[in-house]
């Protein structure tokens, strides 16, 4: 059947919803090498990684940002929008996000306030007073809470999941994003009566459990310390080696007096209900089962006689599975709470499953611990960049978000991923920094291998030996004070020299109009007038017994002057041309062999030899 059916396919940006639902335009299998969707009901995430080949008839071509691709997955077709293109020579990889999460990041709320509505209305509200391009999306919800809400210059994406009063911290629920529709529901997915026993060395199974939340025996606490003779006991509790107390503190849970009217008439009537809220808590909150995360890998399970019908089993978003821990004795329910699926090979690649409630999992930390021991570190460093560190750091701890995923941690300027801005990235290839978002360019980081991309370091002290190109044409060694340049050039304002070429050049810029000098092997050159000037004195040599100095109006012309210089002769002479003359003034007279020739031009200081030719 998979060989039958259409994979993966592509649409131009823009193209109708209707289209895309019912159509299929450029289909994309034949140069598809590898393609992932994920999707993650803690962040309310679903994103898409393919790679593709550049092919010779140019399909890959249409693989730009804003255009749409269709997948066809178990449960159906999903529609992702690409985000992020990376071209290479032979293959083109492509980051993309389910459609609902791009068209929410597009539509803006410029000030909307659903006010004492349920789920649905507030979505309804919101959707219809959005400003955008296109409204193609359908938002649904069936949370019966009421609640109000204000909005104001936000776009929808953070409105319903980032903001401080956000949807789902207002009205609650958990998300599902198929095609153009979004729900926030109360919660997604079934049981599907599917089990799986922890083995040993099973493979592709791996399970992690804690014990620090475990509760089986609790005492509920009401209002002004008030609470039960003994203990509530999880019906659980002999089923693990010791007991694990806790306390439950229920405040509105009070006794009527004389000056307070509200609460329960008498003292058994209150602490009757203090012990129904205790056993709510093993039985809705389930405070009584180990708290845990198992990984399924489907490839290696698929291999196994007992788990290969997993393979093929059909587990979304948010379904519960039964776990067996066979050596507590204990079933454990657990949730799928992402989903990797490969779509090209049309299978599950694996899932998280765990029993954590997602309201915790959910949970974002500020100011987290590992920003505090970096504050701890630079206060050990006191100079100016560390100075410069410190308040980056300090800022940064308001309104920051740390997000632990399953492969990676995110450290980010909003509760939501999709909506994130300045992202910090961790994983085992390294530390990324984006200020263009999850799904932006990653230009600056560590990576695993030693490498370091950066515009700009700032340092107090920088310790190093050799400073060196990838090529090795450039290289400055700080032990021997010796700095190679191979090739290229150095540049600045007013300076030019060519490594390659071995020439220097000087210009200025004056009222519109460049002059330079250029010194080469073949000489110096200018283009205007050339000045040499001396503090005491000048030494010209030269090789052999003259220095000879040229005007020439052109490389061919006939019109030239020259000037020839040894230790016991000037010689000018201007007789390149008819017209040519020597003009020598001095303010006090010139004298040649001894006879003073007298000069009236008094006023004249210095003696210039200007030509609008070229001088070598």
């Amino acid at each position: 059947m998979n060989g039958n059916i259409i994979k993966i396919s592509h649409f131009p940006k823009g193209t109708p919803k209707d289209t895309v639902l019912t159509k299929t335009r450029t289909v994309l299998d034949n140069i598809c090498r590898s393609c992932t969707v994920e999707e993650d009901i803690t962040s309310g995430n679903y994103t898409l990684d393919a790679e593709f080949l550049v092919d010779s008839g140019g399909l890959w071509n249409e693989l730009v940002e804003e255009s749409i691709l269709k997948c066809q997955l178990d449960y159906g077709t999903e529609i992702f929008v690409i985000k992020k293109v990376k071209k290479q020579s032979r293959y083109i990889t492509v980051a993309a996000v389910q459609m609902t999460i791009h068209a929410c990041n597009t539509l803006w709320l410029e000030d909307v306030r659903p006010t004492n509505t349920n789920g649905q209305g507030a979505l309804s509200h919101m959707l219809t007073n959005a400003i955008g391009k296109k409204k193609e999306i359908v938002l649904q919800s069936n949370i019966s809470v009421m609640n109000t809400a204000y909005y104001q210059r936000k776009r929808l994406q953070e409105a319903l999941f980032s903001a401080d009063n956000s949807f789902v911290d207002r009205w609650g629920g958990e998300v599902l994003r198929r095609g153009y529709t979004l729900s926030i529901n109360d919660r997604i997915g079934m049981d599907r009566k599917v089990v799986i026993r922890r083995g040993k060395n099973l493979t592709g199974f791996e399970g992690t459990t804690d014990l620090d939340q475990l509760c089986t025996m609790a005492k509920g606490v009401g209002f002004d310390g008030i609470t039960h003779e003994g203990y509530v006991m999880s019906p659980l509790a002999e089923q693990y080696d010791q007991y694990y107390p806790r306390e439950f503190k229920y405040d509105d849970v009070k006794v009527k007096t004389e000056n307070d009217t509200e609460g329960y008439d008498t003292l058994e009537e209150a602490q009757a209900e203090l012990i129904r809220r205790v056993n709510l808590e093993y039985t809705k909150n389930h405070v009584d089962e180990l708290r845990a995360e198992y990984n399924l890998s489907f490839i290696p399970l698929s291999m196994t006689e007992e788990y290969k019908h997993l393979a093929s089993e059909t587990i979304y978003l948010g379904d519960t599975v039964k776990i067996q821990e066979t050596l507590l004795g204990i079933d454990l329910k657990v949730r799928v709470i992402s989903r990797k699926y490969d779509v090209m090979k049309q299978k599950p690649l694996s899932m998280t499953l765990s029993n954590i409630p997602i309201e915790e999992k959910r949970t974002t930390v500020s100011d987290s611990a590992i920003i505090k021991q970096l504050k701890d570190q630079i206060k050990q460093n006191n100079n100016s960049v560390a100075e410069y560190v410190q308040s980056m750091i300090n800022s940064g701890s308001t309104n920051s978000y740390v997000l632990y995923r399953q492969n990676e941690i995110l450290a980010m300027d909003s509760k939501d991923i999709n909506s994130a801005i300045n992202v910090v990235r961790l994983n085992k290839h390294g530390l990324g920094f984006s200020n263009t978002g999850y799904y932006g360019e990653y230009t600056y980081g560590f990576t695993i291998d030693g490498v370091l991309n950066a515009s700009l370091i700032r340092t107090g002290i920088l310790t190093a030996i050799l400073i060196q190109s990838v090529s090795g044409d450039c290289s400055i060694n700080l032990e021997t004070g010796e700095v190679n340049f191979n090739k290229g050039s150095i540049k600045g304002p007013g300076i030019d020299i060519s490594l390659n070429n071995g020439y220097v050049r000087t210009f200025a810029t004056i009222a519109g109009e460049i002059f330079e000098v250029m010194l080469s092997q073949g000489g110096v050159k200018s283009n205007h007038s050339l000045s040499v000037k001396a503090q005491e004195k000048m030494n010209l040599e030269s090789s052999g017994n003259w220095l000879y100095l040229l005007c020439q109006e052109g490389a061919n012309s006939a019109k030239w002057s020259n000037i020839l210089m040894s230790k016991d002769n000037i010689i000018i002479s201007a007789d390149g041309g008819s017209s040519g003359k020597v003009l020598i003034n001095g303010k006090n007279g010139v004298e040649i062999n001894g006879r003073e020739i007298t000069s009236t031009l008094n006023n004249i200081e210095t003696v210039m030899l200007r030509s609008e030719g070229i001088i070598w």
